[in-house]
């Protein structure tokens, strides 16, 4: 069995995450949740209580937090720019560790 992840399922089950939990924008936390559904490793219920739609604050497909932003698009590059482009375990790891150091740099930084 292939257990490689689709970077566009990771992405779209993070913003899906995101909405479940009412966030105005997805995060490294929505992307390591969304990683550990695809493997299988957690279930969507582990989420949290979802929001209602119309209580949420914002469309999070629509949005990306800025320090993840250029990171996902360097990410899309690097693997060709292929929307059927998957990331084995090792890649989505680092990918991971990355998007959280993108995130911790710049909370440091404020």
């Amino acid at each position: 069995m292939n257990d490689d992840i689709r970077f566009i399922d990771l992405l779209s089950t993070a913003a899906t995450v995101a909405g479940y939990q009412g966030a105005e924008e997805v995060t490294a936390e929505h992307l390591a949740l969304a990683a550990d559904i695809l493997r299988g490793q957690r279930s969507f219920d582990e989420a949290g209580t979802p929001v209602p739609p119309f209580v949420g604050t914002g469309d999070p497909f629509a949005s990306i937090a800025p320090a993840l932003r250029e990171l996902i698009h360097d990410w899309y590059l690097r693997l060709g720019a292929d929307t059927d482009a998957v990331l084995d375990d090792a890649a989505l790891d680092i990918f991971l560790a990355e998007a959280r150091a993108r995130e911790h740099e710049t909370r440091r930084a404020r």
